[in-house]
């Protein structure tokens, strides 16, 4: 079952880069520990180690028993930890690294109301300077420091206002440091769709495609969701999906979580699919309906259901009936709620009260992700806590930033911000949409145009007015505070 308390953010699907191609920038920096997986008003002081360690009162790992309440205290069994370790401060490497993001996040968040342009809730310019108490009251590690004990704050709250337990949070970390890594708690909220790097030839170019993903989780998109539509899934074959999965896993290293698009005639072929992205190390999948053949809602729920049976990774099912031709209404996911690995939709009804309707039906079962990108802010107000983003792999810093102001109830500056990048996110819901993605990533530096037959490069008046909307852009381009 979905837990609370993911913090809202922006990802995207990367589009592929063919031979031949520039790529480009930006994401956000790295900080000694992440941002809390919820957010809470900051305490007086910051939460510190108790003065006295805690030797471990058992063998595992499970919290008390009982309903969990807010207040309680848990024990984690933890990998073995150095004497040195603090896992506010260590800036470490490897597996210990994650287990430190993850206690850090769990133990504290960053303050950063006092810092210059910086939006609450984005964390990529704090430092431990900034740290404050999050979701624990105090910790205490085992003589041993094979266990850990955190007493959760009371009143400790999800993003959508619901009171968290200890089974939340216990949840939560352990999803993320599980096989020694970033887990699914951390790619579910910012995600960026990817493009995969070709060559004017129609080739994959891998080394484009790794310094696209890069650049964009150095500009502060929290996710990348590899051979998604605009990855031109389906014109790749096996050897060449798995080849950009691990491209695009090999960079991330750990620092945020990689989606793997499937997208499959059949649900079979999504099965190994899903295996191949499991062998390869991605964090979860990005499940389309089977391609070509228009199902009806009894056969992509039998689809879906098949692809959960058949891997343990988590599961963002991305309902487009516009594109898709099949369209899964909030009563049918009610039938895939018995599914524990299905944890996100990506919405892209091109209707806005289709969340309203996703909530009203399914409570907080599923976290809900905007999958259109001129709809995105409606979608951040009324239930989105998650973007699935084309204009991000162009615009990454102004995409994360339209993202964070929502959040944080900036809604003026929001708007302000939407109106400028509006012209753009129409872009996204064409029919050509991977010709103008690809054509507003190389016009920002961020990538090359090329695309794999039949579809073509733009030429002519379409090409012109495209050109036309992303040069206006770029002439009137906000300056946004560091």
């Amino acid at each position: 079952m979905l837990k609370q308390g993911w913090k809202g953010a922006i990802g995207i699907a990367l589009t592929l880069s063919l031979l031949g191609g520039a790529c480009g920038s930006d994401e956000e920096e790295s900080a000694p520990a992440s941002a809390p997986a919820t957010t809470a008003a900051p305490a007086a002081t910051t939460a510190a180690p108790a003065t006295t360690t805690a030797a471990p009162a058992t063998t595992t790992a499970a919290p008390v028993e009982g309903a969990p309440v807010v207040g309680e205290t848990l024990v984690w069994a933890l990998p073995a930890l150095g004497t040195d370790f603090d896992p506010v401060t260590y800036e470490g490497s490897g597996p210990t690294m994650h287990v430190a993001y993850e206690l850090g996040s769990t133990l504290v968040g960053y303050d950063v109301s006092g810092i210059p342009g910086v939006v609450p809730g984005c964390d990529a310019l704090a430092s431990t300077a900034n740290l404050t108490g999050s979701l624990a009251e105090s910790w205490e590690l085992s003589d041993d420091r094979t266990y850990l004990r955190i007493k959760l704050r009371e009143g400790v709250r999800s993003s959508a206002g619901n009171e968290l337990t200890s089974e939340d949070v216990r949840w939560q970390f352990e999803r993320s440091i599980q096989d020694g890594k970033n887990g699914v708690a951390k790619f579910l909220w910012y995600t960026a769709g990817g493009f995969a790097g070709k060559n004017e030839d129609g080739t994959i170019d891998l080394d484009s495609t790794a310094v696209h993903a890069d650049k964009c989780i150095a500009a502060g998109v929290q996710g990348i969701i590899a051979i998604g539509t605009l990855g031109e899934n389906c014109s790749l074959t096996p050897g060449e999906k798995e080849s950009v999965l691990r491209a695009v896993v090999e960079v991330a290293d750990g620092r945020v979580p990689v989606i793997c698009g499937i997208a499959e005639y059949t649900s079979n072929f999504a099965l190994e699919r899903a295996r191949m992205a499991e062998k390869a190390g991605a964090d979860g999948l990005m499940t389309l309906p089977g391609m070509v053949y228009k199902q009806d809602s009894r056969e992509a729920i039998r689809h879906f259901s098949n692809i959960a049976e058949g891997t343990d990774l988590p599961i963002m099912i991305y309902n487009n009936h516009v594109g898709y031709k099949v369209d899964l209404l909030p009563h049918d996911f009610l039938d895939l709620a018995k599914f524990d690995n299905i944890v996100a939709v990506k919405e892209s009804s091109h209707d806005s009260r289709r969340l309203t309707d996703m909530v009203n039906v399914c409570g907080d079962r599923y976290i809900l992700f905007s999958g259109v990108d001129d709809l995105a802010l409606e979608n951040f107000l009324f239930g989105a806590v998650g973007w699935v983003s084309g204009i991000a792999n162009s615009f990454p810093h102004e995409a994360v930033r339209l993202f964070n102001l929502a959040k944080s109830d900036q809604v003026d500056d929001a708007v302000a911000l939407y109106r400028w990048l509006m012209p753009m996110l129409h872009l996204d819901t064409d029919v050509k949409l991977v010709q103008y993605l690809k054509l507003v990533n190389q016009m920002t530096g961020m990538g090359s145009e090329w695309v794999r037959e039949p579809r073509l490069p733009l030429e002519g008046a379409e090409r012109a007015r495209v050109e036309e909307i992303v040069q206006s852009a770029l002439d009137s381009r906000p300056a946004l505070a560091a």
